[in-house]
Parts: C-alpha cells; structure tokens; sequence
C-alpha cells in the first residue's frame, strides 16, 4: 500500500514529444504544462527515458537520495515515480508515468 497526498498519470504525446497530464488526484492539473520528454530536470521525463522507477523518502538513513539536475523546483518530500506500460486488446504496449 502506498500512501499519496497528490498523485498524478502522465501519457506520451508522439507526435510532440510531450508528456501530458490526463489524470490527478487530489489536486487541479488544467494550468500545467506538458513535460518535454527530454527535460533534464524532470523526475517524469527521466522515468519515462529511461524505463524504471525512480523514488526518494528522505526518513529512510539507508536508502539513496536520487540525484536531481539543478533547476529542480521538487515541492515534495518523498516521491515514487513509476513508468507505466499499457495496451488495448490486440495492440502492442505504450509507455507512461
């Protein structure tokens, strides 16, 4: 079980090389911008190249603290972020976060 006060399901835009926000809980997404999938301070965009999860809990004295590009404005204290892989029936899978 995973606890969250805000949590977010991001989908890849192809045809813009974006990730764009398509659901949220427990907090309003409508003004936030797509994430360019080559954005070197994005946790999303990171996980979403480099298919797998990144987290950090900063109570854990043992577990490692994810490195994060200058320019990272992170509003949290602890994040999971997974890569998601999905597909309709008879269709190959597509990527997520």
């Amino acid at each position: 079980m995973v606890g969250a006060r805000r949590a977010t399901l991001l989908v890849y835009d192809a045809e813009q090389q974006m990730l764009r926000i398509v659901a949220a809980a427990a907090w309003t997404h409508q003004d936030v911008e797509p994430i360019e999938v080559d954005d070197a301070c994005s946790i999303a965009a990171r996980v979403f190249r480099e298919m797998r999860i990144v987290s950090y809990d900063p109570t854990d004295p043992i577990g490692p603290e994810p490195r994060l590009p200058d320019g990272r404005n992170y509003r949290g204290q602890a994040f999971l972020s997974v890569p998601v892989l999905y597909a309709a029936p008879g269709r190959a899978a597509s990527r997520s976060v």
